[in-house]
């Protein structure tokens, strides 16, 4: 290998390295949720979380749904979601769009890769 291929090679593999350091430092900042947000979303799943959900209106599904994201509940992200496919449906798209991500990223988190697809074929 010449020296100049071995000075690409070094320089690629540095900014290789500094993308993933800068992908993980944002991800991890991402994940932090002002404290305020955090405490309201514990108390709407006390107030909430308890009761069925066919007792709830669509707007307090969708705000459980949120919260429970939230706190990284995923699986009751999920499960939510699974239960109000024609209300998410009903949704105006720009809305709609932020809850099938929510629900995408719980299911990836869960390592469901499959019933995110699957889940994802609801809205096509």
């Amino acid at each position: 290998m010449s020296t100049g291929t071995k000075i690409l090679f070094a320089l690629g593999a540095l900014i290789a390295a500094a993308a993933l350091l800068l992908f993980w430092t944002r991800r991890a900042q991402n994940e932090q949720l002002d404290p305020d947000i955090l405490a309201r979303s514990n108390q709407y799943i006390r107030t909430l979380g308890d009761k069925p959900l066919d007792q709830l209106t669509t707007e307090q599904k969708l705000l459980l749904l949120h919260s429970q994201y939230n706190v990284h509940n995923y699986a009751a992200t999920v499960l939510i979601a699974e239960s109000m496919v024609p209300e998410l449906k009903a949704l105006p798209p720009d809305r709609r769009r932020i809850f099938i991500h929510m629900v995408d990223e719980a299911n990836r988190r869960l390592h469901r890769e499959e019933e995110a697809v699957e889940f994802d074929s609801n809205f096509n």
